[in-house]
């Protein structure tokens, strides 16, 4: 089941209809404001037909209006006040004015946890979010932890001494000259991925400007998400780095990461 105005999965049903509790706090607060109040952001009273979690107050007020009709509830214009009240009793929700704002304001922000593989189902992107953009990178984010996640433990060996450091559900292995190469190759695909979530513009690129794009920001991106994960990882082990997203090196130990190397490899040409 999903909400009739803006299409977020729901349980269960607000002021009578097939609507999302975020939806509902919004009528019910929009049913006070004066319509010439409610400017339609697009210009074209068509916003929601557009894009259904779209931010214009008019147009989702007006679907609100129109679901309420279609479900047989009484809604009663008033054009001389200038307001548009509704006759739908509210009063037996269950939930107070404070419960509401706090409901609101959950929708319209997603969750300030730590973003991981584990944050992609429960990060929302809601309709009335100040930051629409910001939600999408979050999500587009943890999409890419889901990918490199998933691509690092299925190329990855075991190998004998590897020593293993298990941090939440995962198992942080040795970073190698072996396994380094195929994890940058995910983490750039990964990347592209991201881009193509987060980023409308980026998706209408051909395959040639993504590339150029993703090759570009890499060695920007890859410090960046390793400062934040190394951070809330392995905080106050300074010698320790997080190359891949499954895999962990200590700069005291550089001589590790040509654990399992061919024989013939240039290490120092590799170090340089």
């Amino acid at each position: 089941m999903e909400c009739l105005i803006c299409t977020e999965p729901i349980v269960h049903a607000h002021l009578g209809v097939n609507s999302c509790r975020a939806c509902a706090v919004f009528y019910k607060r929009a049913v006070n404001v004066p319509v010439t109040k409610l400017k339609c952001k697009g210009g074209d009273q068509d916003c929601i037909k557009q894009n259904p979690r779209t931010t214009c107050r008019a147009c989702r007020y007006a679907r609100f209006r129109e679901v309420l009709i279609k479900a047989g509830h009484v809604v009663k214009g008033n054009e001389e006040s200038g307001y548009i009240p509704c006759s739908v009793d509210t009063a037996g929700d269950g939930y107070s004015d404070s419960e509401e704002e706090e409901e609101e304001q959950k929708a319209s922000t997603s969750s300030q946890s730590f973003l991981n593989h584990e944050t992609f189902l429960t990060l929302r992107e809601s309709a009335f979010s100040v930051t629409p953009l910001l939600d999408k990178i979050k999500k587009g984010y943890s999409l890419m932890c889901i990918i490199r996640k998933s691509g690092e433990m299925g190329t990855y060996t075991a190998a004998p001494g590897d020593v293993i450091i298990r941090k939440g559900n995962i198992d942080y292995t040795p970073t190698t000259y072996l396994n380094f190469k195929p994890n940058t190759r995910i983490f750039l695909g990964a990347l592209e991925e991201f881009a193509n979530f987060a980023f409308e513009d980026f998706r209408n690129l051909d395959d040639d400007s993504k590339n150029l794009v993703v090759q570009s920001v890499r060695f920007v991106m890859a410090p960046m998400d390793q400062s934040y994960r190394i951070t809330h990882t392995f905080p106050g082990e300074k010698a320790s780095n997080l190359l891949g997203y499954t895999t962990y090196f200590n700069i005291d130990k550089l001589e590790r990461l040509f654990d399992h190397s061919p024989d013939d490899l240039d290490k120092e040409g590799v170090i340089r």
